[in-house]
């Protein structure tokens, strides 16, 4: 590879940095909106995404968002789902 090549990668490869400081390109391809999650918790809207995330991941199997025991029950959507997994939560769904 030519210097000139090389250079030029390089120019490539900083302004893409540049570009991801001040835009992340994680908020660029993400599309989902952190601030209209949430889950239902016995009938009772819970927009603490973290409490939510919490406490699906103490059910050991839950289908379709919905996690049931005896008279505790925890209603949630894909996108709820999709961001428990990300943060690491041990959500089964």
């Amino acid at each position: 590879m030519k210097l000139k090549h090389f250079n030029i990668f390089l120019v490539v490869v900083a302004v893409i940095l540049a570009i991801n400081l001040f835009y992340p390109l994680k908020n660029i391809f993400d599309t989902v909106n952190y601030n209209e999650l949430g889950c239902s918790i016995n009938s009772n809207e819970v927009n603490d995404i973290h409490l939510c995330c919490s406490e699906m991941a103490k059910f050991s199997s839950c289908d379709g968002g919905i996690c049931k025991n005896s008279g505790y029950n925890i209603l949630s959507d894909d996108n709820m789902l999709k961001y428990c997994e990300k943060r690491g939560y041990n959500v089964r769904f």
